[in-house]
C-alpha cells in the first residue's frame, strides 16, 4: 500500500511557519477514511493534546481580546494558540474602523464556541470540548465522499 497523499483540509504535516490549527481533525478523518477507525474514539484517545490547538493571528493594527465567563476582558498576544473548551471564554478580534467610520470592528474568532487561551497545552487548565473536534472531523469525512 502506498503513502497517503494529503491535500487541502487533510494536510497536517506542515512546515513550522505554516498554520497547523486543530490538526486532530484531519488526523482523525484520515484514520477513519483509510483505516476505518471510529472518529470519536480516535479523538477522545488521541495522545498528543497539542494537536487540538488552534492559532489566531491578527495584524499589528488589530488586537485579540479574551473575555472570560465573568465578562472580564484582557488583551492577549496578536498570535495566540487556544483550544475549544466547554468552560472557557470568548476570543474576539478587534479591528480598526473602516475609512470614514469611527467605531472599531469586533468579530468572534470562534463563533458560538468557548475557548481556552494558552500557547502551550501543558498549561491548559480547562477540559477539551471533544464534541467540537468530533463534529469537525465528521464533516471532513462527509466532504470527502
Amino acid at each position: 500500500m502506498g503513502k497517503a497523499k494529503r491535500k487541502g483540509a487533510f494536510e497536517y504535516d506542515k512546515e513550522w511557519h505554516q498554520d497547523s490549527s486543530a490538526s486532530i481533525v484531519a488526523k482523525a478523518a484520515e484514520q477513519h477514511l483509510i483505516y476505518g477507525k471510529d472518529v470519536e474514539q480516535t479523538i477522545r484517545n488521541w495522545p498528543d493534546k497539542m494537536d487540538f490547538m488552534i492559532r489566531a493571528k491578527v495584524p499589528r493594527s488589530s488586537k485579540l481580546i479574551y473575555v472570560d465567563d465573568e465578562g472580564r476582558q484582557r488583551q492577549v498576544e496578536n498570535i495566540m494558540r487556544y483550544y475549544i473548551s466547554p468552560e472557557g471564554g470568548t476570543l474576539l478580534k478587534v479591528m480598526p474602523p473602516l475609512k470614514g467610520k469611527t467605531d472599531n470592528r469586533w468579530f468572534d474568532v470562534q463563533k458560538d464556541q468557548k475557548v481556552c487561551c494558552c500557547n502551550d497545552i501543558t498549561h491548559a487548565t480547562l477540559p477539551i470540548d471533544y464534541g467540537y473536534y468530533i463534529r469537525e472531523a465528521e464533516k471532513l469525512c462527509l466532504r470527502s465522499k
